[in-house]
């Protein structure tokens, strides 16, 4: 993740996911995250997209800038200057809520907490479970229950 982005979704880009979502489903994706933040000095809208089959290339996230782009600006939800940032989540990518998860339940995951349990904050082993509320890693034959509530960052492994 890049520096200066960070990860809630509350505000400004809870609205903007909340908007985009379905215009970004229209066009046969799956919106994955919004980011806005500022690298550098500048600020950046960063939406993060895939498909539920195969990925995203550059002409896909070309295509989609154009007409996001367009949009976001009718709109007028951003009353500063920006960039706007359209690409694949990565094969690394951040998970973030439940439905990031459990595709990959199976596969390695790297997980900070924000509050220690046990001293620990930091896990990275095989994702077990996801619950509503919760999910599981095993690290070294331990079960690790995490809370979405303490979560702070995570990603798939690659």
């Amino acid at each position: 993740m890049v520096a200066g982005f960070f990860m809630s979704q509350t505000g400004l880009e809870g609205r903007i996911y909340e908007f985009l979502s379905p215009l970004i489903e229209s066009e046969g994706f799956l919106l994955w995250d919004v980011e806005f933040g500022s690298t550098a000095g500048r600020k950046t809208l960063r939406v993060l997209v895939d498909r539920k089959e195969g990925g995203v290339n550059l002409d896909d996230c070309s295509h989609l800038n154009r007409i996001l782009g367009d949009i976001i600006e009718v709109k007028n939800f951003i009353p500063f200057r920006y960039d706007l940032e359209i690409s694949s989540p990565g094969l690394d990518r951040p998970l973030k809520k439940r439905e990031h998860f459990l595709p990959y339940v199976g596969r390695v995951v790297s997980v900070k907490t924000k509050l220690a349990s046990d001293g620990r904050r930091n896990y990275k082993g095989v994702l077990k479970t996801v619950d509503d509320d919760r999910f599981i890693v095993e690290v070294d034959k331990v079960d690790y229950p995490v809370g979405f509530d303490n979560l702070f960052k995570a990603k798939l492994e690659i």
